[in-house]
């Protein structure tokens, strides 16, 4: 037979080969958005990294972030502003963590002055009593 059906005028097609062709077509769409994914990830990394530039420039301006981030002593107008605040915004999307001010150490504290140590009790002196001592004697020394 030649796959044509003679009643109808049409060709038929048995139902192994439709779902063949489905399955391609399904494979290649799926190949696709694979493909489309993962060039977003490399395209957004670049976009983070420039958008974390952009935003360090920012503080070393003098821009203060939201999170505390440690910046520059200028001042920044009101366009600038708002470029870094939606660049800050940008970055934290980027899971970006900046660098924290130091805190400023805090003076030690005086240590407490020590209590003087009490000085020893001296021995109670002992009542004299009036008998002699024994004298010490000397035992003589002899030469060879």
């Amino acid at each position: 037979s030649s796959g044509i059906n003679a009643e109808y005028g049409k060709q038929t097609f048995p139902v192994y080969i439709i779902m063949a062709r489905v399955f391609i077509v399904l494979v290649a769409v799926f190949a696709v958005l694979a493909l489309a994914e993962a060039g977003k990830v490399k395209n957004q990394a670049k976009v983070c990294s420039k958008n974390i530039k952009k935003f360090e420039a920012c503080l070393n301006k003098g821009y203060k972030s939201k999170a505390g981030c440690e910046s520059g002593d200028g001042e920044l107008n009101k366009k600038d502003m708002k470029k870094c605040l939606k660049l800050e915004k940008k970055v934290k999307k980027c899971e970006y963590e900046c660098k924290m001010p130091e805190p400023e150490p805090e003076p030690e504290p005086e240590p407490e002055p020590q209590p003087e140590p009490e000085p020893e009790p001296q021995p109670a002196p002992q009542p004299e009593t009036h008998e002699d001592p024994q004298p010490e004697t000397e035992e003589p020394k002899t030469s060879f």
